[in-house]
């Protein structure tokens, strides 16, 4: 059992960055902004960032072809056997567009099921080389901010849906296969759309205590959603959410979120990590404020 986790990491480790995926080589300005001052603010830790090269991607597009034609399998064997599986009353009728979508993608591959399959059981050891050295890959969690509701609505003919969703959600399919862990931390903040925007850890299988230790780190350096004082910064800087050592070395005051201030020598004793001074944004807002020498 993982067991409860209340303190934050306390060691460096090695950690590869994924910045883009086979799926969706262009995912949004803001997403690729948050990866890469993530990838930084770890560096500033004391950890060891190195870029992954797309050459050593364990996803490939014919991973994700074989990952839809599974899930094409699942979808046909629950229209074809949903009364016995489900439910008496099941009714294939009701299905969604989406599903029923995939259900006849199955019906039109189902010679090429056998193979995908297989290949599928082999992810795991793609997962492995995929991490090399490192202990935590870092990545997109999906490729843009939340999209409209009816950007992936029920109504959306099935070849639209499944562009649309295979754009979006290009990085973590391989981690369901695996069954690995990962846990998404939201970083930043989209300026113009003033949405969230995650970034994605995943570590190797059972390894699920340190990405919570991992995120209780970066978490104490409170690097959640504080672009949104733009809005009362005054003309002052506000990052996209990440702002580094270098805004904290010029700050007397971190906002510990509930507009109390701690010195900054007293957050290091709190959090602590290898550098002498935190990586936390500057900007006013009315919980979170920050007083410049």
């Amino acid at each position: 059992p993982v067991g409860l986790v209340d303190r934050p990491l306390d060691r460096p480790l090695r950690i590869g960055v994924l910045t883009t995926s086979p799926v969706n080589r262009t995912p949004s300005p803001s997403v690729t902004a948050a990866v890469n001052e993530t990838a930084s603010l770890l560096e500033h830790l004391g950890h060891h960032v190195t870029y992954i090269d797309e050459s050593d991607e364990a996803t490939t597009q014919a991973f994700g072809d074989d990952f839809v034609l599974y899930w094409a399998f699942l979808a046909g064997a629950l229209a074809i056997g949903g009364k016995k599986l489900i439910n008496p009353a099941f009714d294939s009728s009701k299905l969604t567009s989406f599903t029923r979508g995939l259900a006849g993608h199955a019906r039109r591959n189902i010679h090429l099921i056998p193979g995908a399959i297989r290949r599928l059981k082999a992810a795991p050891e793609l997962y492995h080389q995929q991490f090399g050295a490192c202990d935590v890959v870092l990545s997109p969690t999906v490729s843009d901010p939340a999209p409209t509701l009816a950007h992936l609505g029920k109504d959306l003919d099935y070849q639209t849906h499944m562009d649309r969703l295979m754009r979006w959600a290009a990085y973590t399919p391989l981690h369901n296969v695996v069954g690995a862990p990962g846990i998404s931390l939201p970083v930043a903040l989209d300026l113009d759309l003033m949405l969230p925007v995650g970034v994605h850890l995943a570590a190797r299988v059972g390894q699920e205590r340190l990405l919570l230790e991992l995120a209780l780190q970066v978490e104490g350096l409170r690097l959640i959603w504080t672009s949104v004082a733009l809005a009362f910064s005054g003309g002052e800087t506000c990052h996209s959410g990440l702002g580094y050592a270098n805004d904290l070395a010029h700050s007397d005051l971190i906002g510990v979120g509930d507009g109390v201030g701690i010195g900054c020598e007293q957050a290091v004793k709190r959090f602590p990590f290898p550098h002498s001074a935190a990586a936390i944004p500057r900007s006013v807002s009315p919980a979170w404020t920050w007083c410049s020498r």
